[in-house]
């Protein structure tokens, strides 16, 4: 099938065998050209795009090795053995043990040194495990193997850096649902109402929406990920992004930040806005304001060929003109990917290229504890000659402010 019409299907049916085949063909060659004889990944996310295999990371090992000349192998509990077996159909060397603690990573490391791996170039990539010590198991594998073995996190980071059309077709589905999302949680804002009670009544509404519409929906990554991602938050509330969404009321004149992530096929498209319950004060449309020209400024400097730490300067330079250095609490944004927080990072210490087919959150935000916090966040392409913002709710002030009813 064409690439484009892959995209087109992967729209609503998710990522094809297709598309995992040609990431490996294009491990493959960076093993070959790196001189490493095999990669070793107990990174969920990194085998799922390598291998369509989805699955919850936990204390039990698993593991996929992929071989410089195209060999693969896997070692996985039975718990998740039919499992990977569905998922993988290309892929018929399994070794099943039965649970964990009676196979650890010491057995798992004694199990590739019968594989033929000791004394082998070996790129492990380890760093998406959740309930059990990275630092230990690379311990583990590289005391069996040798000292060829080495952290290719970076190697994948950059295999994954560059969007395949499929991956940038889910982005656009997604954000097309969570443009919607954020747009059903505005409607329901009403006197007295809770944060969780807008949440749920929203998250509810678009699962409904997308079960009416995609032939399949799931979540994707385990503990990850889930198809709704994020929270609303009314007030003092809102300064606190990451906190807890809970019981408190909305009421006039609240700040509101309805910040969301809707999965589609493990790709999260990132709609965040914040706005107002009844007409802002002056000192609310200022704080706003600027929010809304730091980010302005950050997505006009993307580019190909425009470092990361430059967008983070675009943002950051608006911001310390207008005073509120202090209200800055995080940098301005990251890569998204099969993970929605995904190297490169829009940081003062990131020096990365733009390239095209990169996708980017933007997201500069102002907190100020006990007032509000305010932040919009967009999910972005790099283009061949700019950028195409995928995220479409509306920004403006007078957009966002609703009337206190």
């Amino acid at each position: 099938m064409p690439l484009n019409e892959a995209a087109a299907a992967a729209r609503v049916t998710g990522l094809s065998p297709a598309f995992h085949a040609r990431r490996r063909e294009a491990l493959f060659a960076r093993l070959d050209a790196e001189g490493l004889d095999a990669l070793l990944v107990a990174n969920g996310p990194t085998i799922a795009y390598f291998t369509g295999f989805f699955h919850i990371t936990t204390e039990r090992p698993i593991l996929v090795a992929f071989q410089r000349d195209g060999r693969m192998f896997a070692i996985t509990t039975a718990l998740e053995a039919d499992h990977l077996r569905a998922s993988c159909p290309f892929l018929d060397d399994v070794d099943v043990y039965f649970d964990y603690p009676e196979a650890d990573w010491r057995w798992a490391a004694r199990r590739l040194v019968a594989r033929g791996l000791a004394g082998k170039r070996v790129g492990v990539d380890l760093a998406n495990l959740i309930m059990n010590d990275p630092l230990g198991a690379y311990d583990e594998i590289r005391a069996a193997l040798g000292d060829g073995v080495r952290n290719a996190l970076a190697l994948v980071q950059q295999l994954r850096r560059i969007k395949d059309p499929e991956e940038v077709a889910l982005f656009r589905t997604a954000c097309e649902y969570g443009d919607w999302h954020v747009g059903k949680a505005f409607r329901l804002l009403r006197n007295g109402v809770t944060e969780y009670q807008v949440h749920e009544a929203a998250s509810r509404a678009t699962i409904e929406k997308m079960l009416a519409e995609l032939p399949k929906i799931q979540d994707q990554n385990g503990y990850d990920r889930s198809l709704i991602h994020g929270r609303t938050l009314f007030g003092g509330s809102s300064a606190l992004p990451h906190g807890p969404k809970g019981t408190r009321k909305l009421q006039a004149p609240d700040v509101v930040m309805v910040t969301y992530g809707v999965g589609v096929w493990s790709y999260l498209g990132e709609v965040e806005r914040s706005g107002f319950f009844g007409p802002p004060t002056p000192e609310q449309a200022r704080l706003f304001d600027v929010m809304l020209a730091a980010q302005t400024a950050a997505i006009d400097a993307i580019r190909p060929g425009v470092a990361c730490a430059e967008v983070h300067a675009a943002a950051a330079s608006i911001i310390e003109r207008a005073g509120l250095k202090d209200a800055m609490r995080h940098h301005t944004g990251h890569g998204k990917g099969i993970e929605s927080h995904e190297p490169p990072f829009f940081d003062p210490g990131d020096h990365t290229i733009l390239e095209p087919n990169m996708v980017m959150s933007v997201e500069p935000g102002l907190y100020l504890p006990g007032h509000a916090g305010y932040r919009h966040s967009d999910t972005v392409l790099v283009t061949d000659t700019g950028y195409e913002v995928l995220s479409r709710y509306p920004r403006d002030r007078a957009s966002l402010t609703l009337p206190a009813a």
